[in-house]
């Protein structure tokens, strides 16, 4: 054997006797102190096991939400209890109300379910570029709980805001901003600067902005409950417009992350099922005042009479309301695929969305498959409540309805205060005719749209044409101007206005402003 050879076995048999070496070290201070860690953690986690009870939650389920009195059911006590008793436990996150923090936690699985305005999903969505979540049922719409209001001295009426100084301080990002938004968009205001926007972060900080500010400025400001019963009692401070007077705008609802519905559908069932349970059990007796008044926090902070107002500005949707929300049954009311569809049509429109963030399909946000399934199953909420021992046929809870507007004497319609003028198109009609031509029909539709979704106001047609200082061509204008102006009534009538809302007027104007040719459409209410 070689000198060269030999060398070489001694240098290998060194370098495994280093290999050994270090093997042995790390086996010794690595290896063998974090096996022994681990036996000692095994044989912990089997002591923990063997000496602690089992729990009596399968699963535990995370909602992002805030404090608005709206989500005042999911935070009570009896809900909990509701989703204790089918071993599921809920933690509630209040991320005060930042939409686009509440969107990022259903994409990162944080959330498991939340809580949003239709208008604030749909805009944190698009924000986000996809929808992590699907809604799968309408929480409330808010009645009243959502107002722009004044000081009288600054803005007496909301045709005020036709103004170039008027402005209006709002939230962005929330329903706040979204009332404005259709506000301006549903009414004439020509003079209104395109600078009328304040933003402030949150309700309160709008009301001590209003506090702050001169009663005679012209400004407008939007609040939500307690703020808005807050502001009445400065005095001098009146409601411009509330969220009771539209339908179908301001409406709260349960999403779920995706992954979460189809990795639990069950739960998901359940989560729903629970809160309609609760839901049902204290508008049954009563209780939602008390409740509405314990969720704000510690006594004394929300007294009675504030409490109160909240319950009656917040139409909350109970099971039948969802049913025909979802399409499950017919109902009166619009479907959610047509208000998230009208919503998203206007946040284009006021640039508060660029494009349609659904590409045109609603239902890619909608699940409508767990009420599906509860029609199916006959689920009444008061079933399991206690409240009966057995399952007998139980009258399905009342859908909630808009209230038809009475019929008015000419005194009554005189007496009624002007709000503003609804905006449409100017409709032309052919020369010396009342026909509603084509695009005359298409802009009447669009109008009857508007007025379904503003129900709560009574409407002056008024035909207008320009005055001759001719007594006999003043009478054939005029009788023009009613013609044409009734003739638009019995269209917005054939396309579901009831006529008790409906006045024709006609009138002669002084102004060589051939504008005034077209029809006006006056938005008034009964005085309060």
């Amino acid at each position: 054997m070689g000198t060269r050879s030999k060398k070489g076995i001694i240098a290998a048999l060194i370098a495994w006797c280093v290999l050994l070496a270090i093997g042995g070290v790390a086996y010794r201070y690595v290896i063998a102190p974090m096996l022994n860690q681990q036996k000692e953690q095994q044989e912990e986690e089997s002591l923990i096991a063997d000496t602690s009870a089992s729990s009596n939650y399968d699963h535990t389920v995370t909602l992002y939400a805030d404090g608005f009195s709206g989500y005042s059911i999911l935070r009570s006590p009896e809900f909990r209890q509701l989703l204790k008793n089918e071993k599921i436990r809920l933690d509630v996150i209040d991320d005060q109300a930042n939409y686009q923090k509440r969107m990022q936690a259903l994409e990162s699985d944080k959330a498991d379910f939340a809580v949003f305005p239709i208008n604030s999903f749909i805009q944190a969505g698009a924000k986000l570029g996809s929808f992590p979540a699907t809604i799968v049922l309408v929480i409330d719409e808010t009645q009243g709980a959502d107002a722009i209001v004044a000081y009288k001295q600054g803005l007496a009426a909301l045709q005020d805001l036709d103004n170039p100084e008027a402005r209006i301080v709002y939230t962005p990002d929330s329903p706040s901003e979204f009332l404005a938004e259709v506000t301006i968009e549903s009414f004439i205001f020509p003079r209104l600067s395109d600078d009328w926007r304040i933003k402030e972060q949150g309700s309160e900080e709008v009301f001590e902005r209003m506090k702050g500010s001169s009663p005679n400025e012209p400004t407008a400001y939007v609040l939500w409950e307690p703020q808005v019963s807050e502001s009445l009692e400065l005095g001098d401070v009146h409601v411009l417009l509330d969220s009771s007077k539209m339908r179908g705008y301001i409406m709260d609802v349960l999403v779920v992350n995706r992954e979460f519905l189809r990795e639990h559908p069950d739960v998901a069932n359940i989560f729903v099922e629970m809160y309609c349970r609760a839901l049902y059990l204290h508008q049954s007796e009563g209780s939602m005042v008390s409740l509405v008044q314990k969720d704000a926090g510690p006594t004394g902070k929300l007294s009675v009479e504030h409490a109160e107002n909240i319950v009656n500005g917040i139409s909350w949707k109970n099971t039948t309301d969802n049913y025909g929300y979802f399409g499950v049954i017919p109902s009166k009311n619009e479907s959610l695929e047509d208000i998230v569809t009208k919503i998203t049509k206007i946040m284009i429109q006021v640039g508060m969305l660029k494009e349609d963030p659904l590409d045109g399909n609603p239902t890619t946000i909608l699940f409508d498959r767990i009420f599906k399934g509860m029609k199916a199953d006959g689920f009444h909420p008061r079933k399991k409540l206690n409240i009966i021992a057995t399952d007998l046929n139980l009258p399905a809870e009342a859908a909630d309805s808009t209230d038809k507007l009475r019929a008015l004497s000419d005194p009554e319609w005189q007496r009624l205060r002007p709000v503003a003028n609804f905006h449409v198109e100017q409709i032309r009609f052919p020369r010396m005719s009342a026909k509603i031509t084509l695009q005359n029909e298409r802009k009447l539709t669009d109008l009857a749209q508007r007025l379904q979704d503003w129900p709560s106001y009574y409407i002056t047609i008024r035909g207008q044409s320009l005055k001759n200082d001719n007594a006999e061509l003043d009478a054939i204008a005029l009788e023009l101007a009613e013609k044409r102006a009734r003739t638009a009534a019995d269209f917005l009538i054939a396309n579901g206005i009831p006529s008790e809302r409906l006045r024709v007027e006609a009138k002669l104007s002084d102004v060589n402003d051939w504008s005034v040719l077209n029809l006006l459409f006056e938005a008034g209410q009964i005085p309060y």
